[in-house]
């Protein structure tokens, strides 16, 4: 801790005072720092007074634009001027393919099959939850189907041909405002019946047809 930890960390005694959790950036200044958000409003506050760059995964539009906003906000106060949508990723899961619903089905069979058997048992899908759900119990699903409608309809997952997916990605590039969105994370998944060539062709469809409309 003494030779790469923070200052304050350790006291000539051997006395930890507090712990960092990454080692101090080797770099000076230090690199673009970048901050997973799934759901915390203060760590979205926190990145944008220290002009971290957010990675939002909020999925329903008008809680992405305010997000952004509030971010653009806090940062003014923290002395940085900011365009709205600057600073922050979108994560989104993608399924491009020939029609919506050969993309739908590609999504069931491999981040709705996830969210609903595994990442369901850390809370990770709360930030799917609708004023409809039991607010006693955590967010579950009756199938890998219906988890999979549910990121569709709060906009976490965008499913279809490359003209459907520009359409759905023309709004978040926006910040469903009039902002610019500046990055954007394709949460990636694979199919256990994907072969390398099904991969690189939803590959193409993006670099091909989706990209060039947002570059």
């Amino acid at each position: 801790m003494r030779e790469y930890g923070a200052d304050g960390e350790i006291d000539d005694e051997g006395t930890i005072h507090k712990i960092g959790v990454i080692p101090k950036p080797a770099t000076q200044p230090y690199p673009q720092i970048w901050m997973p958000i799934p759901m915390s409003h203060e760590s979205l506050l926190y990145a944008a007074r220290r002009r971290i760059n957010a990675i939002i995964y909020e999925g329903r539009p008008e809680k992405f634009r305010k997000w952004c906003e509030d971010y653009q906000a806090e940062a003014a106060k923290a002395g940085h001027t900011l365009r709205l949508g600057q600073g922050i990723g979108a994560m989104r899961k993608m399924f491009l393919a020939n029609s919506y619903e050969e993309g739908f089905e590609s999504a069931v069979q491999t981040a709705g099959y996830w969210f609903n058997r595994y990442f369901t048992q850390w809370g990770v899908n709360e930030n799917l939850r609708l004023p409809t759900d039991d607010p006693n119990k955590m967010i579950t699903f009756a199938s890998d189907r219906e988890c999979t409608q549910r990121m569709v309809e709060m906009g976490q997952m965008l499913c279809g041909t490359p003209d459907d997916v520009s359409r759905q990605l023309e709004s978040v590039h926006r910040c469903h405002a009039d902002g610019e969105l500046e990055w954007l994370v394709w949460e990636w998944w694979v199919s256990p019946s994907d072969t390398r060539d099904d991969q690189q062709r939803r590959l193409d469809m993006f670099v091909d047809k989706v990209w060039p409309r947002f570059k």
